[in-house]
């Protein structure tokens, strides 16, 4: 009876522990993900911003491009 119940917690735990092990490498990716990018998202952002706040690089763009960005 003991045994039965034993073999149960046991593959219930097995179970658990596949499913934990199957979500660590995601959340991993995340972490990794979130901190390899951000930087460089924020680097792009402010760069671009920085750009386009820049009216002298707008109108070279807009010369460059021939096409008008300012509304």
């Amino acid at each position: 009876k003991y045994f039965n119940v034993l073999k149960g917690v046991r593959k219930s735990l097995k179970t658990t522990f596949l499913v934990i092990l199957g979500f660590i490498p995601e959340i991993l990716f995340m972490v990794l993900y979130f901190s390899v990018l951000m930087p460089y998202l924020a680097v792009i952002g402010i760069i671009t911003g920085a750009l386009v706040g820049n009216s002298e690089f707008v109108t070279f763009l807009e010369k460059y491009f021939n096409v008008p960005l300012e509304t």
